[in-house]
């Protein structure tokens, strides 16, 4: 099933605390991974990303 836009994803490596929020999905899969190496996966606290600083 393929990762809806809007969808929070964070890193699997609890000593990586980084998200992301996918805008538009990925055609070629909906596997993405942290480049700490680790998958992301869906962000389970509500998905809440704070505002970037300026937008």
């Amino acid at each position: 099933m393929p990762v809806a836009p809007g969808t929070v994803l964070s890193c699997s490596n609890d000593d990586c605390g980084c998200r992301i929020q996918v805008q538009v999905p990925c055609p070629h899969g909906d596997e993405y991974s942290c480049a700490c190496g680790h998958t992301l996966t869906e962000s389970t606290d509500g998905g809440a990303i704070p505002p970037t600083p300026g937008a």
